[in-house]
């Protein structure tokens, strides 16, 4: 009977030792697992952003009237897209104006935190912070579906009026010999 517990505490020393091994491994996976749905989370977004980076400079004003010194992008947690937010200097608070307004189309949605005016600053005095909103990949598809439709309608409304001026040409020529016919 003895021999039996000695066996058994030693079977139960064992089941602990994996357990907390198993415990160990089990904590250790979550940190990966959580850094895969955080990626997951951003490729949800489906922004690309390199295209993104790249249409936002080609957008903005040359380095002597406008410079961004810092850049941050975040994916929206639910429903896709994201945004950019950037802030730099500019010559004029006009400039600033130009730059919301370049950078707004069918996708992206500009708003700015204000402007101020930093007169220790030899060029470049006016301060800006711009958040650049992107749409969802969602958005996007029913803004081109809706573009599509717009095109087709425009498309097809020309062909039309081609097709009834064509059956009204020739009821006028079939027409003509009739009363040509008539008036001998």
């Amino acid at each position: 009977m003895q021999w039996r517990l000695w066996v058994l505490d030693s079977e139960l020393y064992t089941l602990r030792q994996n357990r907390i091994k198993q415990e160990k491994m089990a904590k250790d996976s979550a940190k990966p697992i959580k850094d895969a749905e955080q990626l997951d989370a951003f490729a949800a977004g489906d922004v690309t952003w390199l295209d993104e980076l790249a249409t936002l400079s080609a957008k903005l004003p040359p380095p002597e009237e406008a410079v961004v010194s810092d850049v941050s992008a975040q994916i929206t947690p639910k429903g896709g897209g994201g945004f950019i937010k950037f802030g730099g200097h500019a010559d004029t608070s006009k400039r600033i104006a130009q730059i919301e307004e370049s950078l707004r189309d069918k996708q992206h949605k500009a708003t700015g935190k204000g402007m101020g005016q930093e007169t220790e600053r030899e060029s470049l005095q006016w301060a800006f912070d711009e958040t650049v909103t992107i749409a969802s990949p969602l958005e996007k598809a029913a803004t081109q579906t809706a573009a599509t439709k717009t095109g087709a309608a425009k498309a097809a409304a020309p062909a039309a009026k081609g097709t009834e001026t064509k059956v009204n040409a020739t009821k006028s020529a079939e027409e003509a010999p009739a009363s040509k016919g008539g008036a001998k």
